[in-house]
């Protein structure tokens, strides 16, 4: 019995890409939230956990054990930037709206889903994503990028090429992403999408390390690849 219930959740990591389901809920009250400090359980230390206060409703096709509580995984939200935004909101009562995951590669607790984007504020329909610029124009995997331009509400994705990246919504005109640790060396579209539309910010250069830096230019169009 004890080696089934250690084979189950490899099972579960190695089958559950293939279908997972994304989706989004809220706006919601926020009850609290914590950073585990020691592993407790199936808990890593690092990881977030948030308690909602009452129960969201489970997007249609997603599987979410725990309707009430949700978690992230520490290598989900470098330097705590997600985590200090839902910190302020349940401070001042805000009530964000949650992109969620139940794909058990990225959940942090078994059977709960895994919180992969912040947006403050109601949602509300608005026209196509404008993504007018964004800063800095290059950097290493896991660096932090602000997006600026209008209609980020309902953002459903922030993308490096074909990476997905973590990311939380700070204003309609304002996007906080990071660059995914998955990206490929090289300069890519950067792009944003909502529910109503995408739009590319441009190339963003990834570097594979700090020597590839040199020679190269700030500007992803200059920017040398490799």
């Amino acid at each position: 019995m004890k080696n089934l219930l250690l084979v189950l959740p490899l099972v579960a990591a190695l089958c559950g890409s293939s279908h997972a389901a994304d989706g989004m809920i809220g706006p919601v009250d926020l009850a609290s939230l914590s950073v585990i400090a020691q592993p407790i359980g199936l808990h890593v230390a690092g990881n977030v956990e948030v308690r909602l206060a009452r129960n969201f409703a489970i997007p249609p096709g997603m599987s979410c054990g725990d309707s009430i509580h949700l978690t992230t995984l520490r290598s989900e939200d470098p330097g705590r930037a997600m985590f200090r935004v839902l910190e302020q909101a349940r401070k001042f009562g805000m009530q964000p709206v949650l992109y969620i995951t139940d794909d058990p590669l990225r959940n942090a607790y078994i059977g709960r889903c895994s919180i992969t984007g912040v947006q403050l504020g109601r949602a509300v329909p608005q026209g196509a994503p404008i993504c007018s610029s964004f800063t800095p124009h290059s950097g290493l995997r896991g660096a932090p990028v602000t997006l600026s331009g209008a209609n980020f509400v309902n953002v459903r994705s922030v993308k490096f090429g074909e990476s997905a990246a973590d990311f939380y919504v700070i204003s309609p005109a304002t996007i906080k992403t990071f660059v995914p640790e998955d990206a490929e060396v090289g300069t890519f579209s950067l792009d944003v999408t909502t529910d109503s539309g995408t739009d590319s910010c441009g190339g963003f250069h990834v570097y594979k390390g700090k020597g590839d830096r040199v020679g190269a230019a700030e500007s992803p169009s200059d920017a040398a690849l490799e």
